[in-house]
């Protein structure tokens, strides 16, 4: 049994619903969301669920999914970082080397401030609106 709130499911479906229609008929070259859990049997069972949805989607729009299951979360141990809570990340998209540059970054360790700005570009925003976000990480 999941112990995921359908309130927090039927968010992210419908979260995928304006990221897939978003990614089809504006442009936006990858839109990315992504939903955490406990490591539980049921959980697992819920999200693949999920999954199936989330990829309907993108055929229903005429686009790309990809789904990558990772660690969100980290605490720092005697043998250095460990991830705790698992998570699953859906983007959607069109081409092949947007997703590829996507997922080089993604899962750097640490990211420079290139990577933001190339992350920006990725997910379809200005170059004023990511000179912004860069200038308020540098304070």
């Amino acid at each position: 049994m999941s112990d995921i709130p359908s309130s927090k499911l039927n968010y992210i479906e419908g979260e995928a619903d304006v990221y897939a229609e978003t990614v089809a008929r504006t442009g936006k070259p990858l839109a990315s969301f992504d939903i955490s859990f406990d490591d539980e049997p049921g959980n697992w069972e819920t999200v693949k669920k999920l999954g199936e949805s989330v990829k309907q989607k993108a055929t229903d729009y005429g686009i790309k999914c990809f789904v990558r299951n990772f660690r969100q979360e980290y605490k720092d141990n005697k043998d250095g970082h460990v991830y705790t809570t698992p998570a699953v990340d859906f983007c959607y998209y069109e081409d092949e080397k947007i997703l590829s540059e996507y997922l080089s970054i993604v899962t750097k360790e640490t990211r420079s401030m290139e990577d933001h700005k190339n992350l920006g570009k990725i997910f379809g925003y200005t170059e004023e609106i990511i000179n912004e976000f860069l200038k308020r990480q540098i304070r």
